[in-house]
């Protein structure tokens, strides 16, 4: 398997250091090894793959995304989103993480979104 270094990935992915490092200490990216002090991914690894969530945080209940990754998961943008929101399609919850406030919007509750969308047929059907 070909690995490449922290700066590889992150000026691949566009995701910044500190992000990747944090990856990398929670155990997010498989395959991920320290070596030294540093830590090599490998050159497969897939961002988009890497939910941005903090399920193991004690404040957190539910898997959540934040706004920017909900809005590219629903194929619509964040103002968008505040529109459903305020129309009560979808609930946007502010979460302080680690002491960072996040807008982030659950998993469930954009599933359920997309499913109205399909119906109403504002969206087309998904490709198995």
């Amino acid at each position: 398997m070909a690995y490449e270094t922290t700066i590889e990935a992150s000026a691949r992915t566009g995701i910044s250091l500190t992000t990747i490092y944090t990856y990398c200490r929670r155990g997010k990216i498989d395959g991920a090894q320290k070596v030294g002090r540093d830590w090599i991914i490998p050159v497969v690894w897939n961002p988009d793959e890497t939910p941005l969530v903090w399920e193991d945080h004690p404040s957190v209940k539910g898997i959540y995304v934040t706004l920017a990754k909900a809005a590219k998961y629903a194929g619509m943008g964040r103002a968008s989103l505040y529109y459903r929101a305020s129309t009560g399609d979808l609930e946007i919850h502010e979460i302080e993480v680690y002491g960072v406030k996040h807008k982030m919007v659950k998993v469930k509750d954009l599933d359920t979104l997309q499913r109205k969308r399909r119906k109403k047929g504002e969206m087309p059907e998904r490709e198995e």
